[in-house]
């Protein structure tokens, strides 16, 4: 490769009220490894993002100092950026990279497929900034906390039992008996969620204070799942009072997940991230489509039609059970070798790999088709590109873009944990491309 196949990156963080505050964030840990950046210890650091997306753009660092957007960068250099297929399928970078720090609840949010987002982005672009899709993928890096997909209806059926003001916030018993005599159970879940979304703020309101005022007083007659989702209700109205969104935990699944374990988000499906840290990568979109939880936009009507009401638990992939199949319309977690693993997720503009570097090995990164961005989450080390044999030191915090079939090796020092996270795009893109390198065509 003539040019210069690695680009350090300057990116930009997101200080959103749900995010954790000061050195407790994870995302202002990484970016203290910027000489210019002040901590502010009572602000929230809530997202780091790497890429080009126009809300929060990477810039690409030269070593003279002079800052160019990614984007721009990509434009005037996009054959050896992005390589040939990208370039044809996507003619930019097709996704966005993300650290998250959950101190609060995230809104009761789904994200549009490309349709709707072309509509909602026409219909209203203030709140809908771009007319892109967003699936994305959640890979834990501390223990992590979210609501995700609707319960199986017996689940919901038996919280329904046990919590008699939900069922009048629905509509009251003859109501919601009717709604169950459907044999549809994705009808029953929309019927039912439908009309709790569309009560009025007075009416749920007086219904909240009734039950806050009974669970408060350790009610135990309910079912331990019961009980279970009262207390998350409980642990949200901390921060949300009396919102609508209290109610979620009897309709959506508990999920935790433990640091390595993956949960992949489809558009339409609804989620909610609750509390810790992780690696978020989804396509390059900032659409959201939110009703509770949240103090931003609500847009009720457009969330409950685009739901996926299929009642089901959340697929999670783990390193510990890696898969041999690429079929998986969840995800799959695939060895790579013995210091990475990929998190595959069914969609053309991505997948990530984590690689963790234990001693002082020298270990060349897989050489993928297609651009990607490298996060140095943890450890220091160094870098050489083939190309021009250039060696530069790596640290936490650090971001690189790697142009098409970059060739880097990475040495950790002092036998020091060297963690790191790369977005690129998925291998499926390339499966009927005739330029095809030896990584892809090994798995």
């Amino acid at each position: 490769m003539s040019k210069e196949e690695v680009k350090q990156l300057v990116c930009s963080a997101q200080r959103y009220g749900w995010g954790k505050k000061g050195s407790q964030s994870k995302v202002a840990q990484l970016l203290a490894s910027s000489p210019s950046f002040s901590l502010n210890p009572s602000e929230p650091y809530a997202e780091l993002w790497m890429g080009a997306h126009p809300s929060a753009p990477s810039f690409v660092l030269e070593e003279s100092g002079e800052k160019t957007s990614l984007a721009d960068w990509i434009e005037k250099n996009k054959s050896h950026a992005l390589g040939d297929t990208v370039s044809r399928s996507f003619s930019q970078l097709p996704f966005l990279f993300k650290v998250l720090s959950v101190a609060q609840p995230l809104s009761i949010q789904a994200h549009p497929d490309k349709t709707l987002a072309k509509k909602l982005r026409q219909e209203n672009p203030k709140h809908y900034p771009d007319d892109n899709h967003k699936p994305e993928i959640a890979i834990a890096v501390t223990p992590f906390e979210a609501m995700a997909d609707f319960r199986p209806i017996s689940e919901v059926k038996e919280c329904l039992q046990g919590v008699p003001e939900l069922v009048e916030a629905i509509g009251g018993t003859t109501f919601v008996q009717k709604a169950l005599e459907e044999k549809d159970d994705k009808k029953v879940l929309r019927t039912l969620y439908s009309a709790l979304m569309k009560n009025t703020d007075e009416k749920i309101k007086e219904l909240l204070t009734r039950f806050v005022l009974r669970v408060e007083n350790d009610d135990k007659s309910s079912s331990t799942l019961v009980q279970s989702a009262t207390q998350l209700a409980l642990r949200l109205h901390k921060d949300f009072p009396y919102d609508i969104g209290l109610f979620s935990p009897f309709f959506f699944n508990y999920v935790k997940l433990q640091p390595g374990e993956a949960i992949y988000l489809t558009p339409h499906h609804p989620h909610s991230y609750i509390s810790g840290d992780l690696i978020e990568c989804m396509s390059c979109s900032d659409n959201v489509v939110r009703a509770g939880l949240t103090p931003k936009f609500k847009d009720v009507d457009n969330l409950i039609q685009m739901l996926d009401y299929q009642g089901a638990k959340p697929h999670v992939m783990s390193p510990q059970a890696p898969s041999t199949s690429s079929s998986s319309s969840s995800g799959h977690v695939v060895k790579i070798d013995q210091f990475t693993n990929s998190y595959r997720p069914p969609i053309d503009e991505f997948e990530v790999m984590h690689t963790a570097l234990t001693t002082s090995n020298q270990y060349q990164l897989p050489v993928v088709d297609g651009p990607s961005i490298l996060l140095v989450y943890d450890g220091e080390g160094s870098m050489v590109t083939s190309s021009d044999g250039k060696q530069r030191s790596v640290k936490k915090g650090d971001v690189f873009f790697l142009s098409h079939r970059s060739s880097v090796t990475i040495q950790n020092l002092h036998n020091q944990h060297l963690q790191l996270f790369r977005a690129c795009c998925n291998v499926k893109l390339f499966d009927s491309s005739p330029s095809v390198n030896s990584f892809h065509q090994k798995l």
